[in-house]
């Protein structure tokens, strides 16, 4: 065998000894961060539209269920304003709609959960459609004789886009940390083979 196949097959050795483990390890530590991402970016989208529905609920318990449809700055509030993608609803115990979007109750498939804010109230949440777009909902008695039920939903593009956002924030890193750990490699074993190759030079010249 000779010189330069000598330093070809310890090369590839090299290579094989050190970059498949570091891959198999980028790997796994990038599909962690995929799933934390994930898991942060559903919590994060269900807080923010949690706020948005503690608001509502607490601005039409200050005027009585009858009158919401009547009174001009709740009627507003009911009111869907497309660009927002946030969606506003209040149903009688008959599951009746008296104002606002046509929003889904949950369905008894459905993979719903409870949450409860700061003062204790219990809030249902669940996914749902409005017309053809998939939102989230979060849905509460306005009172403790359940005469009324607030639903507010919101687009789902939002948490895709709020995903897509900590995905990349948390994969681009990733991508970036493996291409200097190749280089480095690459740069590691060829500096490291030099002295062999002038060895081997040497013994040819003999």
């Amino acid at each position: 065998m000779g010189q330069k196949e000598a330093d070809s097959s310890i090369r590839s050795r090299l290579y094989k000894a050190l970059i498949v483990p570091l891959i198999i390890l980028i790997l796994v530590d990038a599909f962690i961060g995929y799933e934390m991402a994930h898991r942060f970016a559903a919590q994060a989208y269900d807080e923010a539209l949690q706020l948005v529905a503690e608001d509502c609920l607490d601005q039409i318990q200050s005027v009585h269920v009858s009158e919401i449809a009547t009174h001009p700055h709740l009627s507003r509030l009911f009111t869907a304003v497309p660009r927002q993608l946030v969606y506003r609803s209040l149903f009688d115990s008959n599951n009746q709609l008296i104002i606002g979007a046509p929003i889904p109750a949950p369905y008894t498939g459905d993979l719903s959960s409870t949450i409860k804010d700061q003062t204790q109230r219990e809030w249902t949440i669940y996914n749902g459609m409005v017309g053809d777009r998939p939102v989230r909902i979060m849905q509460i008695a306005v009172d403790s004789s359940a005469s009324a039920v607030l639903r507010v939903a919101e687009d789902g593009s939002r948490s895709v886009e709020l995903e897509r956002l900590i995905h990349s924030l948390v994969l681009v890193p990733q991508l970036i940390l493996l291409g200097a750990l190749l280089w480095i490699i690459q740069q590691a074993v060829s500096h490291g083979l030099s002295p062999m190759r002038r060895l081997g030079g040497l013994i040819a010249s003999l």
